[in-house]
């Protein structure tokens, strides 16, 4: 797992460097990190979704194994779990925001688009949150888990999973807190889950996507500390940072956190069996 994640921060970081050292040889505009225009977003996750894939499969092909055995056949991409893990996402997304408008700490505001570039950004960044999915999930729950489940155990190597993906939004992102870290460590544990139920990580990537599509695109709000150039709605916030998440946004709400907890119970009724082979080491 050690070897995997070196290798994934070395590819990734490369292409970071060649990049930069080309806009620096262009002269191109540095643009503000807290916020995310779409052409930075799919250049950006297009670096971390290559690095993701070339380092799984250079590791697929030592093991002789296909994504598949970690979570991601090829048949099914995109298909009925994924276009099921969509309707989760936005709705999941919708509800926390209408229980913040409930008790008087969301407002939706105006629209920030005109008419006509509607279509364009809402496909831009659909885009950009799929790629997100797909390198995310495989990141944390791809290889990796599949690695460390044979030495500790599926939910032992899940947990600690799932306290990376949170630490390193922490580390990351400059608008991230505490309690939205805390927040990921369970998407974490439930990124987990839902490979365990479905037997694969394509619910998983289609919750992930719509959630921050409808988060940060049509809703407007930010995103562990981010928000997105060309979002469809001005929302505002008032009340506690408890409440509405501070800069975090609605991902360091107690909302989110209370939500999460309901999130495990939906999947557990939806998917009541355990799929996932790598989860009884049958693969991993």
């Amino acid at each position: 797992m050690l070897l995997f994640y070196s290798s994934l921060a070395a590819v990734i970081s490369f292409l970071l460097v060649a990049i930069r050292a080309i806009r620096a040889l262009l002269s191109l505009p540095h643009h503000a990190t807290n916020v995310l225009t779409p052409g930075r977003g799919l250049l950006m996750e297009g670096v971390f979704l290559f690095g993701v894939l070339f380092t799984s499969a250079i590791f697929a092909r030592f093991e002789r194994r296909s994504f598949a055995d970690y979570g991601l056949p090829l048949r099914g991409a995109f298909g009925a779990r994924f276009l099921e893990g969509l309707l989760w996402g936005f709705v999941l997304m919708s509800c926390v925001l209408l229980l913040l408008r409930a008790t008087g700490n969301f407002y939706f505001g105006s629209l920030g688009l005109t008419p006509e570039k509607i279509p364009a950004f809402a496909i831009l960044w659909a885009l950009v949150f799929v790629m997100v999915g797909v390198a995310e999930g495989f990141a944390f729950s791809g290889y990796a888990l599949c690695a460390l489940t044979r030495g500790i155990g599926f939910w032992p190597a899940a947990a600690l999973l799932a306290f990376l993906f949170g630490g390193l939004h922490l580390a990351v992102n400059a608008g991230e807190n505490w309690l939205g870290s805390v927040n990921l460590v369970i998407v974490g544990l439930l990124l987990a889950f839902t490979l365990l139920r479905t037997g694969n990580l394509w619910f998983a990537i289609g919750v992930h996507a719509a959630w921050d599509w409808a988060q940060s695109f049509l809703y407007g709000v930010a995103d562990s500390g981010v928000t997105v150039a060309g979002h469809l709605l001005n929302p505002s916030f008032q009340g506690s940072k408890r409440m509405t998440g501070g800069t975090a946004g609605p991902e360091g709400s107690v909302v989110t956190l209370l939500g999460y907890v309901f999130v495990f119970a939906l999947i557990n009724f939806r998917f009541p069996e355990a799929r996932y082979k790598g989860g009884q080491y049958e693969r991993c």
